[in-house]
């Protein structure tokens, strides 16, 4: 063991015992020397991670971005073919999942040394069971003896599920800050509510800082893994054994496991024992008598230390590289929710038997919780026939019971029954989230066959998946609504299509219905696209004086330029209508006379008002935008003045009917407008002679 320590920014080397404080393996003399390349390895890492760090290490550790880049070079490089292939996989990873999340840290050479990953479904689940999560840092691959870091959580079934993974070059400060900062980020910000690990003052630190508001404790299976390696020869003796379990999860006081740890280490005479020495000083982070008051869904429980180290033991080899790891890291957690997936489907299907002939209580129970939850609360249940209880009277609207069973400490129970709370001492409810055994003895007991609405956490019921997963960092006022809806839709699709690929029928069912429904959101898309056509502009015709005025009805700004350029043109084809239909009037019917164009007139100062030539019969000062009475027929030789008046338009009439698309262009309007404006003014002198004359004839 070597000991090293910082003092006055001077690292020295202040302890170094050669001797094993365990027996060495007995096994072949390649597998202990194999064993003792690994330890060597690991221990010059560790040194070369100690010379490189210098002042900056222990001098600018406030300045460092822990959340970017280690602030010192590691001086065991990955393989770059490794790094790379397991990068690579990675952004494949990414474009199958849009919600798959990765990152990775880089030393002071910019070179990679940490990894983080979780797919989209390991999201969802740390937002459903992240409140207890499990991080064990002592398993290692490759030939670097890179440090695999997965997190754990445990499902309504009890089951194991994967939260996210990390590979992790050591166990420095700066990583564990790293790590538990990029954690937050690829989960939305929430902490668990306790956080069990294996023992490493470096992760105590950064947990501390990162996560205030979780409780850090040592994870039972690591507690019994030190003791059976370090004390290897007591720990096989079924007496020393059997105490240590004893003072695990027999105390039912701190008084009583002093008692007992200082009975263990006197009966075996162990007393400067270093390993024991340490588990006696963190007890208040392992001990269950210490630790009852937090949540920690059961985890510490013996079935579940020896499940934990079983998940990831067998990946651990060293010639797994990165990319192999992660696929077979892939391939566990298809594995374990396929396993969640055939334990929905049973308590879908099947119903729990009851114990207890018609109780409204466990017929509620079975309702709610999973089936293996429910066998959970039914031994609870069934444990209240050999509790005895007694009424210790009340304090205030406070009921007060003590509960004693056969060779267990008595446990006293509070009752409020106006409030419908109700604690237990044994904290059983606030540590696994189930009721106790002696506070359904007390609801019985006052005649209440319901459970408290309050005491049924959802984690543990048949509806612990249902619920929006709430967004990342971004803040809800920082979204637009667009993005909140996208959001909510790829959370819902992507619950279905992770449930519906176990199945090659349900596939098949999903991938059916996402055609159907994809076809049914085109043809919406189409509808409301052709509305907002016929919609963007419309044209408003009001008569005021017989001025034609054609408005622009206030269209979406990325329109107006279009819908300008189709007003000209609808102004153009109509000036020429006009001058086609004038041309073509008869002169039996009025005479036509043309006004000045008039200014544009405005609607509400936003739309776009375009005027067109009005052209009047009559007397512009007097009867404008009317045909006036027909006048005395001229002579006729006057008449015969006017038979040519639409002799200029004839080339453009002819042509108009054999090529109606045909474009005029600018300079035959302006010649065909100069020889109506000539031909009118003709005309008008010619009207007025004509009708002096018949003045002149008249009696």
């Amino acid at each position: 063991m070597v000991q090293i320590t910082n003092e006055n920014e001077t690292w020295l080397i202040t302890r170094l015992v050669l001797e094993h404080n365990h027996y060495l393996n007995k096994g072949s003399v390649q597998n202990s020397q194999t064993s003792e390349d690994h330890l060597t390895k690991h221990t010059i890492r560790k040194a070369g991670m100690v010379q490189m760090a210098g002042d900056i290490a222990c001098a600018k550790s406030s300045n460092v971005d822990y959340s970017w880049y280690l602030g010192y070079q590691n001086p065991c490089g990955l393989n770059p073919e490794d790094v790379q292939g397991l990068v690579n996989y990675l952004k494949q990873l990414q474009l199958e999942d849009p919600s798959f999340f990765y990152t990775l840290q880089v030393d002071a050479k910019s070179s990679p040394t940490n990894f983080f990953w979780r797919d989209g479904r390991s999201k969802a689940d740390y937002h459903y069971f992240g409140d207890a999560v499990v991080l064990d840092t002592t398993f290692r691959i490759g030939l670097q003896s890179m440090i695999c870091a997965p997190f754990l959580g445990l499902n309504h079934h009890r089951q194991f599920v994967l939260l996210g993974c990390a590979l992790l070059l050591d166990e420095s400060k700066d990583s564990f800050m790293w790590l538990f900062g990029t954690l937050m980020a690829a989960t939305g910000g929430h902490q668990p509510k306790t956080m069990l690990t294996n023992e490493c003052q470096a992760m105590a630190d950064a947990i501390k800082a990162i996560l205030p508001d979780t409780q850090h404790h040592l994870g039972m299976w690591h507690i019994q893994q030190t003791v059976a390696q370090h004390l290897s020869e007591l720990y096989q003796q079924s007496g020393f054994k059997n105490l240590f379990d004893r003072c695990i999860f027999g105390c039912q006081s701190e008084e009583e496991f002093d008692l007992l740890w200082d009975s263990l280490v006197n009966q075996y005479n162990q007393p400067e024992n270093e390993c024991l020495k340490t588990l006696y000083i963190l007890r208040k982070k392992w001990s269950p008598v210490f630790t009852k008051g937090a949540f920690s869904a059961g985890l510490q429980s013996t079935d579940d230390c020896n499940t934990i180290r079983t998940v990831f033991q067998n990946l651990m080899r060293e010639d797994m590289t990165l990319l192999k790891f992660a696929q077979q890291y892939q391939k566990l957690a298809k594995e374990l929710r396929k396993n969640e997936l055939e334990e929905d489907l049973c308590c879908s299907k099947t119903s729990p038997l009851m114990i207890l002939k018609g109780s409204s209580l466990e017929k509620q129970a079975a309702d709610v919780f999973t089936c293996t939850m429910f066998k959970l609360f039914q031994e609870e249940l069934r444990g209240c026939l050999s509790v005895a209880i007694e009424d210790m009277g009340n304090t205030g609207t406070i009921a007060a019971f003590k509960l004693k069973e056969e060779g267990q400490k008595d446990n006293i129970v509070k009752f409020c029954e106006s409030l419908n709370q109700i604690t237990c001492s044994c904290k059983k409810y606030e540590s696994v989230g189930i009721l106790c055994v002696h506070i359904l003895k007390v609801l019985n007991a006052k005649n209440v066959f319901q459970l408290p609405s309050q005491y049924i956490l959802k984690r543990w019921t048949k509806s612990a998946k249902q619920g929006k997963v709430p967004n990342d960092h971004i803040g809800v006022a920082e979204m637009t609504e667009k993005s909140l809806k996208v959001r909510k839709l790829m959370q819902k699709a992507l619950t279905v299509i992770t449930k519906s690929v176990a199945v090659e029928e349900s596939y098949k069912i999903v991938e059916d219905c996402l055609d159907i429904v994809l076809e049914k959101v085109e043809n919406v898309l189409k509808t409301k696209l052709s509305q907002d056509k016929e919609k963007d502009v419309a044209i408003v015709y009001t008569g005021n004086k017989g001025m034609e005025t054609q408005t622009v009805v206030s269209a979406p700004p990325f329109q107006k330029e279009a819908a300008e350029h189709r007003m000209r043109s609808k102004s153009k084809r109509k000036l020429e209508d006009d001058v086609s239909d004038i041309s073509c009037r008869s002169m039996d019917d009025g005479v036509l006379h043309r006004q000045p164009p008039k200014k544009a007139i405005k609607d509400n100062e936003r739309s776009r008002a375009i005027s067109s030539h009005s052209y009047f019969a009559g007397d512009c000062s007097q009867q404008p935008a009317c045909i006036s009475p027909r006048p005395p027929l001229p002579s006729q030789p006057t008449v015969h003045q006017f038979k040519g008046f639409s002799k200029p338009m004839g080339n453009l009439q002819e042509r108009k009917k054999q090529a109606p698309d045909a474009p005029v262009s600018r300079r035959e309007m302006e010649t065909m407008e100069m020889t109506i404006m000539a031909k009118v003014k003709e005309m008008q002198e010619g009207i007025l002679r004509a009708i002096n004359e018949n003045k002149k004839s008249l009696p």
